[in-house]
């Protein structure tokens, strides 16, 4: 393989890698200029995540005060509030309610979107699940697990080896 053909290749792999990550980003795009900061659009990932269509979604405040449930902190609450009032990115974990009620733990920043004039026009709103990811406890079980079939493997292979000797 030719060096100009492996960059080719490896252009194509990180091209699919970004078209794959980009299916499942979560976001929203809000409207700074009316003081309610309402959604102007939605990802697919953001729907897949909350369950909300695209239609149950726009023109909501961007609060996301359909996403607030009994466990959803306030303090969380008024620092998503005080970030839109103030024009200030913030980066914050709040819980969550899906549509089917069921809660999920959200990674969350919010940016402001400033135009030519530095007025803020938009902001967009980054959702990321983290109750998808797997616990410390849980990644080591999962890393000896692997091993475990990694050792168990090197010896019947070593086994076999010896075996064939």
């Amino acid at each position: 393989m030719t060096g100009r053909s492996r960059l080719k290749r490896r252009s194509d792999v990180l091209r699919g890698q970004s078209l794959s990550a980009r299916k499942h980003r979560s976001f929203l795009v809000a409207n700074a200029q009316h003081g309610l900061c309402h959604i102007i659009y939605c990802s697919d990932g953001f729907c897949r995540m909350s369950g909300y269509s695209r239609a149950e979604t726009m023109q909501r405040a961007a609060v996301c005060d359909f996403l607030h449930g009994p466990l959803t902190s306030q303090h969380a609450i008024n620092v998503v509030k005080e970030a839109l009032e103030a024009g200030v990115e913030r980066h914050f974990e709040i819980l969550y309610y899906r549509k089917d009620g069921t809660k999920f733990l959200c990674s969350e920043v919010i940016a402001p979107i400033k135009s030519e004039i530095d007025d803020i026009c938009l902001y967009i709103i980054n959702f990321e699940d983290l109750t998808a990811l797997p616990t410390p406890e849980e990644e080591e079980s999962s890393s000896n697990i692997q091993q475990s079939k990694c050792i168990d493997t090197i010896d019947k292979n070593v086994i076999a080896y010896n075996h064939m000797t």
